[in-house]
């Protein structure tokens, strides 16, 4: 268990893992913040930043990612993937809020990640004004697979996606439903 930590680094969450031999497994990762951050060019997330390893059976819940002003910024509240080469699979990524310019409230997959991810439930993470409140893979070529992605919401940006925001990325054999606020929420 990871719970209550409060930080503040450039490349980090509360749970880094970035050797090809590391993992957090059958892990709860809870309730951290991530102070804000004014570097550029940096990737993180409140709960866990993956650049190589796995990530496995892990529940990662209410974490929130206060953000930073500048640009070339980004992070998630709950799971920033940051390379290739790494493994989530059968996570819950729940209830995580990521604060200001943020890519994503649950799943941010950076430039690079390509490996499949699968068996994910992504549900009521709340995004402020970045591009998903679920998944955003806008640049990176990865797939989602198996993944349910469920009443997250993206409070204020008209061009992005409560669900997912996909660019070059794939989701496959998946739910996206539910997700955004009142009367939308549904359609």
């Amino acid at each position: 268990v990871i719970t209550n930590n409060q930080f503040r680094y450039n490349s980090g969450g509360a749970v880094t893992i970035a050797s090809a031999g590391a993992a957090l497994r059958r892990s709860l990762v809870k309730g951290n913040t991530h102070l804000l951050v004014e570097a550029r060019g940096t990737l993180f997330a409140a709960g866990v930043r993956i650049s190589a390893g796995t990530l496995e059976d892990c529940v990662i819940a209410d974490n929130v990612a206060r953000g930073s002003s500048l640009a070339n910024t980004v992070y998630a509240g709950g799971v920033c993937i940051a390379a290739a080469n790494t493994v989530v699979r059968r996570c819950v990524i729940s209830g995580n809020s990521a604060l200001g310019t943020a890519a994503a409230g649950g799943v941010y997959a950076a430039k690079g990640s390509t490996t499949p991810y699968h068996d994910l439930l992504v549900i009521d993470n709340v995004n402020a004004t970045g591009l998903a409140g679920g998944i955003q893979a806008a640049d990176a070529d990865a797939t989602f697979a198996h993944c349910t992605v469920y009443g997250n919401t993206l409070t204020a940006n008209a061009s992005g996606t409560p669900g997912a925001y996909l660019a070059k990325a794939a989701l496959r054999n998946s739910i996206v439903y539910g997700n955004g606020t009142g009367s939308e929420r549904f359609t």
